[in-house]
């Protein structure tokens, strides 16, 4: 499985962990400023961030495709760190 990782989703920024194609998944703070996407942390077959958009931080989840990027929860707090278990993460 090759998973793609947003570093920062304005302006459609990727990074890339596997070596193999990018693919754009998506702008989680539409307009110009950064979604920040911070604290990655791999659990099950996806990996697990902090962003910001519009409304404040959430936790976003991924499996490397914009179909599968999407918001796990609302409102996080930023500074905890996430911490992978049985498939999730724990914040």
């Amino acid at each position: 499985m090759k998973l793609r990782v947003p570093y920062a989703l304005k302006e459609g920024g990727e990074r890339e962990f596997a070596i193999s194609t990018t693919e754009f998944l998506g702008d989680l703070n539409p307009g110009s400023a950064s979604s920040n996407p911070t604290k990655y942390v791999t659990s099950g077959a996806n990996v697990f961030f902090f962003a910001t958009d519009a409304v404040g931080t959430k936790l976003f989840a991924t499996d490397g495709t914009a179909a599968g990027t999407y918001a796990v929860a609302d409102n996080v707090d930023p500074t905890v760190t996430p911490t992978a278990f049985d498939g999730g993460v724990i914040y």
